[in-house]
């Protein structure tokens, strides 16, 4: 819940540039690791001797979910929000169709994170392997907009040269949270023999 949060807002503030805002998200991020770390003391003083193998697993798979979740937070904080600062910093503007790309990468990105808050609490093995089908279609999209940008440097259209790098990036990142997003479906795809060890 908090990391999606931090997320709805991303977007707007490659808009409009708000500093109260990006501190605002980066002290969600610090609740976000405070989290992990007493999801991580909690699980430890579990009675792991007690426990059965399934828990056991169970109680695995919450934790890494728990660690992609922080890792999530520090991508969004550490990445795009500096991303969306150099935008506004050097009065950058992204083509139209550059940033119509790039909201629909992200609104991608918070209806799966939504899927994935869904298939954390059932174990809906129908929504595990709907988040590893979208994560295929997510890196189609990224290498998609990067592909159409370069066709847009080519065509000479003047905001891609200047934001290249930060459009390049941000599609980058995006399908990058989205990985860390779906790690929820792969302990329910391999216990139901749907995905491969490696």
């Amino acid at each position: 819940d908090v990391f999606s949060e931090m997320l709805a807002p991303t977007m707007t503030l490659y808009q409009s540039y708000d500093r109260d805002q990006a501190r605002a998200l980066t002290a969600e991020d610090d609740i976000l690791n405070k989290a992990l770390h007493d999801i991580r003391l909690f699980a430890a003083e579990l009675p792991h001797h007690a426990m059965q193998k399934s828990e056991k697993r169970e109680l695995r798979a919450l934790v890494d979910y728990a660690i992609a979740i922080e890792a999530e937070g520090d991508l969004l904080v550490k990445r795009l929000l500096p991303l969306a600062e150099e935008k506004s910093v050097n009065g950058l503007s992204f083509s139209k169709a550059g940033f119509a790309e790039l909201s629909g990468l992200h609104k991608r990105l918070c209806q799966n994170l939504q899927t994935a808050s869904s298939v954390l609490v059932s174990n809906d093995l129908i929504g595990a392997r709907q988040l590893l089908e979208e994560k295929t279609e997510m890196a189609r999209l990224e290498r998609k907009t990067r592909k159409e940008h370069l066709k847009r440097l080519s065509a000479g259209v003047p905001e891609s040269f200047a934001s290249s790098d930060v459009h390049i990036e941000t599609a980058y990142t995006l399908k990058e949270i989205h990985s860390w997003i779906v790690t929820v479906a792969h302990p329910i795809l391999l216990r139901e023999g749907q995905l491969l060890d490696s």
